[in-house]
């Protein structure tokens, strides 16, 4: 799951964005962030780039495997303003040891299991959108880091220096506001559910994992403080001219 974290008042409504500007991080309601998909990380550059484009504070978050594509890490690194030179040699030695990974491939009883368990008990039922993406997830094929990803994120990986590499650039990235989930992805929180995608999120919910999981609350609050700072800098900077804000319209 890949998403995005705006401030959408600061965008929609320009009375709305002083008075929250005006506000400090701690006292900032949780109502005024937007919390959204933006349709799979390939969409993510485009996406913070029209929003940054605007003047909107934007954090993204991905799954460990955002990681894999070195142009597609380029495009979001470089939407998010940063450098991407900065990073190559950690992306480097990590895509380097996640490749190396052995996969087990899953055995056909498992994939036929998993298959029959995704279609339910109705025979007569019309295949779902939800089903069909399913088995498409359960027949991929398997490579190190979407191993990684399901087995725990980036402590699956080899111990040492591989997992060192591998948490400074994912402590590199939130710098920049790309939080890589380093559990895995966003079921790595709570795995005891099982599940994947909406069904998981709503058996998430029900069980309340956001009230109770420590290290989901930090993750979240990172993201939170980041864009609160960000919005409190945007506040304080110099003002501009009349002729000069209007030039860079």
């Amino acid at each position: 799951m890949v998403f995005l974290i705006t401030y959408p008042s600061i965008r929609i409504e320009n009375t709305a964005r002083r008075e929250n500007c005006k506000r400090s991080k701690a006292t900032q309601p949780s109502s005024d962030l937007l919390f959204t998909h933006c349709g799979g990380k390939g969409r993510l550059p485009a996406a913070i780039a029209a929003l940054r484009k605007v003047d909107v504070p934007v954090a993204a978050i991905g799954d460990l495997d955002v990681l894999r594509d070195r142009t597609l890490l380029q495009r979001i690194v470089e939407a998010l303003g940063g450098d991407f030179a900065q990073f190559e040699d950690d992306w480097r030695e990590l895509a380097a040891a996640v490749d190396a990974m052995p996969v087990p491939a899953p055995t056909v009883r498992d994939v036929l299991e998993q298959i029959e368990q995704a279609l339910g008990d109705d025979p007569t039922a019309r295949l779902s959108e939800q089903q069909t993406r399913r088995i498409r997830t359960i027949t991929a094929s398997t490579d190190g880091w979407r191993g990684a990803r399901k087995s725990g994120g980036v402590s699956a990986l080899p111990r040492g220096h591989s997992s060192e590499v591998a948490r400074r650039l994912v402590a590199r990235l939130a710098e920049l506001r790309l939080y890589v989930v380093a559990v895995g992805d966003l079921e790595g929180w709570a795995p005891e559910l099982g599940g994947h995608g909406p069904g998981f999120a709503q058996r998430a919910l029900d069980a309340e994992v956001h009230r109770d999981n420590v290290e989901l609350q930090r993750f979240v609050e990172s993201v939170a403080a980041a864009l609160g700072e960000s919005v409190e800098a945007r506040h304080n900077r110099p003002t501009l001219s009349a002729t000069a804000s209007d030039d860079t319209r």
